[in-house]
């Protein structure tokens, strides 16, 4: 029997044609679903609440992040005691007295509930700027999220603790039109750590005005290449400014070290070591494990395998062990949330041994006590420890150079993960490196590098709603898997793109068409990885989330031409 197909009412396009009224009905006026969808009827709006779903998910317009927000926004006002504030929410401003009309409506008051610790994902506040002749802008004041006591081992020893964590950088500018709010960040956890990194003292920073000609991301997030060629602008935030600082100079200090000290001295260095691979895979299995609630001692025997893993791998003559941690650390913050502390544990064990075998002046202490810092504000600083090792080892190896290729992979995961418009770039650029190395090597390891960087691309586009051009994309690296000689690697990379088809499906609203892509993969992954793999854990994961949606609109289609057959 023929397969059903899964009628579709309009393209992304014309979503996106819908999506103004559609918020505005939605998420601003308050109206429920099946309103909304009526209310669009008159306009040419044809879809059914199922499809809806889909888009208010994509859009991030659900009820729980209004409430969220609200709730937030209110507090947020309580503490400031009625100074000004403006706030965003997904991209539009906030009319005035809109958070008073929200609570007027409620029967509870925002001191019923608990304090919230960061702020929403997308919303943003600030103070406005002041008229003529007044004071420079205000940064908002963060929240104390985190003990003094706790933060001192972390910070230069010149400095006094300050009450924020890590916020964002507000530039400040003669007529500049907007302001970037800053945010409350995470609680920075040091449970772990050795007493050895509590009596490490960090060098002194230099303040903003001795930094000139070192470029730091501003909260844009725009982060460029050539940072040493720009100025700063004068800010107001010095502590923000300075941990940046001490991250980017960090960076610089480690790389300028790793090619003086190791590269050049021809000190041996593995940076493909299976140890590395299989400590990441580890790192990553933890996390689904966390995240998934798997039994307690599954978890524990794998964070103690972890945790004696640590010494053989983490090494301070080996660049990849900055790429590692990073990488580990950019997953837990954007995927896995919950594991998040646990991964800090390790890195804090990470800093400890690092503290007792390189000592505490040391530039890959120094280095790593910088990731450790940056848990509260990770894709800022890790971008920013990075950028000084891109540009200082394409000069003094070549831009050919597979160290080279995985800081760029880097940061295009940054990039990725904190939706930097920076990545593309740096996908281009991956993409040449990798193609050039294919080229000249025609090898499993080349040919996987390139199929790697594709499906990054192919996220990439995806995430921009580009479905032709990254399904385009699919197609042309599903066509070089035949040249793999290794069957493993050539069903990993089959399992890759067969995982980004069921993203791209699943954005489309074709729910069908998603759940046989995971299905696929699901199967792939257990071939390849097994059963504890993260890979595998990921991807039933939207196997069970995917059979779900099918079904109910199966039991809808079923009623729907149950009604149909009794009215005839």
């Amino acid at each position: 029997m023929e397969a059903r197909k899964r009628f579709h009412p309009h393209t992304s396009k014309e979503w996106e044609s819908f999506r103004h009224d559609f918020t505005r009905l939605y998420q601003v006026e308050g109206k429920k679903l099946r309103e909304v969808v009526e209310l669009l009827r008159d306009k040419g709006f044809q879809a059914n609440e199922h499809h809806c779903k889909t888009y208010i998910k994509k859009w991030r317009l659900g009820k729980y992040k209004k409430e969220l927000e609200m709730i937030f926004a209110a507090q947020i006002q309580a503490r400031r005691q009625g100074k000004k504030t403006i706030f965003k929410s997904r991209g539009q401003e906030c009319p005035d007295g809109e958070i008073q009309r929200y609570w007027s409506r409620r029967p509870e008051e925002p001191t019923d509930f608990e304090p919230i610790p960061k702020t929403p994902e997308g919303l943003e506040y600030w103070t406005p700027a002041p008229t003529p002749g007044g004071t420079m802008t205000e940064i908002t004041p963060l929240e104390d999220v985190s003990s003094p006591e706790i933060l001192s081992c972390f910070l230069p020893s010149d400095r006094s603790v300050s009450t924020r964590t890590s916020p964002r950088i507000t530039e400040i500018c003669d007529g500049a039109e907007n302001n970037s709010p800053s945010s409350v960040d995470d609680t920075i956890s040091v449970d772990g750590c050795s007493e050895a990194c509590r009596e490490y003292e960090q060098p002194s920073c230099p303040s903003s005005t001795e930094v000139a000609g070192v470029f730091l991301p501003a909260a844009s997030q725009i982060l460029m290449p050539n940072y040493q060629s720009l100025t700063l602008q004068p800010l107001q935030s010095p502590e923000s400014i300075r941990d940046r600082e001490y991250t980017l100079n960090c960076g610089r200090e480690y790389f300028q070290w790793w090619i003086e000290k190791v590269y050049r001295a021809r000190i041996a260095w593995n940076h493909t070591s299976p140890a590395v691979e299989k400590f990441r895979n580890a790192s990553y299995s933890l996390a689904s494990f966390i995240e998934n609630d798997l039994s307690r001692d599954h978890i524990e025997l794998t964070y103690l395998d972890l945790v004696e893993m640590t010494s053989h791998v983490l090494h301070r003559e080996n660049p990849t062990t900055i790429i590692l941690l990073m990488d580990i650390m950019g997953i837990a913050v954007q995927n896995f949330p919950k594991a998040l502390p646990k991964i800090q544990k390790i890195l804090d064990h990470a800093l400890s041994q690092a503290l007792e075998s390189s000592g505490k002046d040391h530039p890959s202490t120094n280095l790593m006590r910088a990731i450790r810092f940056a848990c509260s504000d990770f894709f800022d600083f890790a971008s920013c420890a990075i950028l000084p090792g891109k540009d200082l080892l394409a000069e003094a190896l070549n831009d050919q150079n597979e160290l080279v290729a995985n800081l760029l992979l880097l940061l295009v995961d940054l990039g990725i993960r904190d939706r930097s418009p920076t990545a593309f770039q740096y996908a281009q650029e991956l993409h040449q490196h990798a193609l050039a190395r294919y080229r000249t090597e025609k090898t499993d390891a080349a040919l996987f590098s390139l199929s790697s960087i594709a499906v990054r691309i192919t996220e990439l586009q995806r995430r921009q709603g580009n479905y032709d051009e990254a399904m385009g994309l699919m197609k042309d690296a599903s066509g070089r898997l035949s040249a793999f000689h290794d069957t493993r690697a050539q069903v990993q990379g089959r399992a890759d793109l067969l995982l980004q088809l069921g993203y791209l499906k699943w954005d489309e609203g074709h729910f069908t068409a998603a759940l046989d892509a995971f299905n696929q993969c699901l199967s792939l992954s257990l071939r390849v990885f097994g059963v504890d793999h993260y890979m595998t854990m990921h991807t039933a994961a939207w196997v069970r989330h995917a059979q779900k949606i099918v079904d109910q609109e199966a039991r809808g289609t079923e009623m729907w031409s149950r009604l149909h057959a009794a009215s005839l």
